[in-house]
This record gives C-alpha cells, structure tokens and sequence, in this order.
C-alpha cells in the first residue's frame, strides 16, 4: 500500500468500514463516507480513492441499502468505469428490497461497459494484494445481481444473451449468464440475495451558504471578473468538469450534453436570457486556453453569456458553497459526480441535478421555471 493508502488506514476507514457490516443499523454512517468531498479521501490517488468507495458500496450488500446511498449507486452503475467500483455498486443493490426496471436496465448497461475491462475483485479487505481473500470477476458480480433481481421480460435481457453468444467473457461470467437466463426466465433462483433493509428516512443535509459575490473567476477568453459580476442578475445553468479527467462517461460526456443544451435553449427566446456556464474543478492546470478548446471540440459556443471557468485562487469557497462531489489528491481530482445546477438570479441554487446523467428536457423545463417562476408555479 502507498503512503497515501495508509493514511486511510491510519485514519481507521476500513477497519469502521468492517465493523458496521457486522451491525446493519449502523449503515447510514457508510453512506457518509461516500461523499467525494470527505476528508477520508483527501491526498488519495485516484486508484486509492476508487478502492476505498468500492469497499464501502460493497457493505451495503451486507447491512442493507438504505435510500440514502441509492444516488451513489446509481452513478456509479451509470458512469463508472473502474470494474472494481462498478461491481461493487451492484453488490450494493443486492441489499436494495427490490431492483426496478430502470435500476435493471442500468446493471445490464453496466455488464456491457465492464465486458471488454473485465478483472478479478475481492470485497473482504481493502488491500488489493491480499490473497488469501477469495476472488471473482467484476463481469461475473454485475450478471450475478442482475439474477438475484428475478423474472424479466426476456427484451431487457437481451444484451446478456448476446455476451454468451459471442463467448468473449471469462469462463465464471459465462457460468453466471447460464444462471442469469434461467432466473430471469422466471424459474427459481435459490441463490436470490437481496435482503429487504427496513425503510430508512433520508438524512438531511446543510449546504454551506457561503457569500462569494466577490470570488475572482477567469473565462476561456482570459477575462478576469468577480463571480456576483457573472451570477447576479440573470438565472444561470452550471456544471463542472475537468480537462483531465479519464472518464468518457463524466466530463466528456457533460460538456457535450451541455453544448446541446445550450442549442436547445438558443433556439428559444430562453438562450437570450440565462448563462450556461462550466466551472473546472482542476484551476492550477485548466488555463483559458485549455477550457477554450475543451469546449469547443464539444460543440460548445462561447459569448459574453455562455463561459467555461475557472477560479483565479482557491477552489474551496466554490466547492464549499455548493456542496461538490469532489477530492483531490496530491496533484488533481482523484474523484467527483457528475453535478448541475440551476441559480436564481442572485447566484443562488434552486435546483440541482447530481449523481445522475440529467435528462436534457428536465433541465429546460427548470429552466423555464426559473425564468419565469410564477407561471411554472401555476401549470
């Protein structure tokens, strides 16, 4: 394990992470470790981070899945790449009371994104060199929860069919697709693992109200201006992203939806009266340049109301204020959701989309309602 790793483990994460498997009642306190933004990831490589997210998803096949961390699964059944985090979110939902359609749907995308990045994960310790810790292969843990779901109509299941007709996955995830077309065609499954937890309220949580009317800011252009100077005035659309991040499913992604969204709005009298904007959460490396061209190869177009940014100082007081889902390591962001936000036109949020590839008419429509809350509140 690296220094980093070990501060995790002097911190005692894993060790607390052990110990509330063995007393479910104790499970909201899992999904407070999950936070991006938590001090427990902070000075973690990307890898580092990763791993220590998996263990704690994969508990809560053990204690339960209480609503609270369904966000967390969801993201990662839907954006995630690493097989090691992507298998743990579905053992997660092994602890779910059920698995709905659309959660199904998300587990078969899931099976076919780690089918060509398939490998071994074991979920009993955290260090990834234990061998005496039983393995198996993230592919294989992914189709073994979409069998514990039960009966499905036979057109939601078709990607699995087509994985064992094309023979290219390991021998255990074939013998998991053997089991999956038997359950999923109704016949009994004796192996069902999904516990039904009791139903949890879900927590609440105090953002940090935090004044940064004067926070500086730079655009790709190079402009420099205060952040009251942008966001009061006018509702605005806001994500976040970074040039480095190795995720097509995250930033690559947002800021191509977000470029069509901002079509969208253009097309209306909408785009004249709202900023669509992108704040990087990698400052020290995204220059304007950088942030000018990553926005345009996405189709992104730049004015005096639409801006990619980034702040001239500290990231913190943008991250504070919003509550972000992100952590840095030594040198840039080592993990983060996938966020976007809707602020009145005093720069405040009034809306948010997290932890969720949001659907391109839910954010018009919030637009439309911030810019005209009194009819919205009418319909």
């Amino acid at each position: 394990m690296s220094a980093a790793a070990n501060t995790a483990e002097t911190a005692g994460v894993p060790e607390t992470v052990v110990a509330i498997r063995r007393v479910p009642r104790r499970r909201e306190e899992l999904v407070a470790l999950l936070a991006e933004q938590s001090p427990n990831y902070r000075g973690l490589s990307a890898g580092e981070a990763e791993r220590l997210r998996g263990f704690i998803l994969a508990s809560f096949e053990k204690t339960g899945l209480p609503h609270s961390a369904m966000p967390f699964v969801v993201e990662e059944l839907e954006t995630g790449v690493n097989p090691y985090t992507v298998a743990a979110a579905a053992r997660a939902l092994r602890g779910a009371s059920e698995i709905s359609d659309d959660m199904f749907a998300l587990l078969v995308a899931a099976a076919e994104r780690i089918a060509s990045n398939d490998d071994n994960v074991q979920f009993e310790t955290i260090d990834p060199g234990d061998r005496a810790a039983p393995r198996t292969g993230a592919l294989a843990e992914i189709i073994r929860t979409i069998a514990a779901s039960g009966p499905r109509p036979r057109p939601l299941w078709q990607a699995i069919d087509a994985m064992a007709i094309r023979g290219n996955v390991s021998a255990e995830a074939m013998t998991a697709i053997e089991q999956a077309r038997r359950t999923l065609s109704g016949e009994p499954n004796e192996h069902c693992c999904c516990a039904p937890p009791p139903a949890l309220a879900l927590p609440t949580k105090s953002p940090a109200f935090r004044d940064i009317g004067d926070l500086a800011l730079e655009d790709q252009s190079g402009e420099t201006f205060k952040y009251g100077d942008f966001f009061r005035g006018r509702p605005s659309v806001v994500t976040f992203f970074y040039t480095r991040c190795m995720n097509p499913q995250k930033c690559s992604l947002t800021v191509g939806k977000l470029a069509a969204l901002q079509r969208r709005l253009a097309a209306t009298d909408m785009g004249a009266r709202i900023n669509v904007s992108a704040f990087t959460y990698d400052p020290a490396y995204d220059h304007a340049r950088r942030l000018q061209i990553y926005g345009m190869d996405r189709g992104f177009r730049f004015d005096d109301r639409n801006r990619f940014i980034r702040t001239v100082g500290s990231f913190e007081p943008l991250q504070a204020k919003f509550d972000l889902g992100v952590g840095f390591g030594a040198t840039t962001v080592n993990r983060h959701s996938v966020e976007l936000l809707i602020l009145d036109a005093k720069g405040e949020p009034i809306r948010e989309f997290r932890r969720v590839q949001w659907d391109e008419a839910d954010v018009v429509a919030a637009v439309q309602a911030a810019l005209d809350p009194v009819a919205a509140a009418t319909v």
